[in-house]
Order: C-alpha cells, then sequence, then structure tokens
C-alpha cells in the first residue's frame, strides 16, 4: 500500500511468497488480529520493492519507507517481519469487533469464495 491509512483487521494470509502486508511511500497500516500462514514475511514497511513483487523492473524498486503499528495481537507463524518504522496511526473513527485469533482462519474461510458472499 501506498500514500494511505489502512486499517488491517481480522483476514487470513495464507502461503504468502513475499510480503502478506508491505506499507511503503509513507503509508501508515494499522494492523490488527490478523493470522499469517505460511508468509516469508508478514509485514514490512521497507520501501524498496522485492524483485517478486515488481515485475516490470526484476532488480527491485526503491520507494520510502511505510509506517506500521501492531494493536491487537497478530499471529505471524513462522514469518520474520521487517519494520522499519513505527507510526502514528494507533486507532480508527469507528468501531469493530476483533475475531479472537483462534477463530480467523475458520471464520475468513466459512465466508470466502464464489458464492459466499
Amino acid at each position: 500500500m501506498r500514500f494511505a491509512h489502512v486499517h488491517s483487521y481480522n483476514n487470513l494470509f495464507d502461503n504468502i511468497v513475499s510480503q502478506g502486508i508491505h506499507s511503503r511511500s509513507y503509508a501508515q497500516v494499522l494492523i490488527e488480529g490478523n493470522v499469517f500462514s505460511n508468509a516469508t514475511q508478514p509485514v514490512s514497511t521497507y520501501g524498496f520493492v522485492i524483485p517478486d513483487d515488481s515485475p516490470i523492473n526484476p532488480t527491485g524498486d526503491f520507494e520510502p519507507d511505510g509506517f506500521a503499528n501492531l494493536g491487537a495481537t497478530n499471529d505471524f507463524g513462522t514469518g520474520k517481519n521487517n519494520i522499519t518504522a513505527i507510526g502514528t496511526f494507533t486507532s480508527v473513527p469507528y468501531t469493530y469487533t476483533l475475531t479472537p485469533l483462534a477463530d480467523v482462519r475458520s471464520i475468513v474461510t466459512a465466508g470466502a469464495g464464489i458464492g459466499k458472499i
């Protein structure tokens, strides 16, 4: 994501080759209650875009770093985060309910896919 404020919560990131959430170009992301499974790098704020993520330039592209705030607990699995900067986006102007981490996978997969909306 770039140049934005994003609230990512109650998501399942499964089998992610590179970054699950990649905040760059000054974007700020509040990350809460997400589950990452088989994600090499669950969260990154490093501006450099790795070649897997940059098909036009196989050597990668540079952008300014983004910011991340880890709000409620997340399950990052065995992946390693690359958070280079913490931002100021720590709350949102709406109410929401976090799903217990143990239930995120089953709830997301039960509602994902064709004809399930």
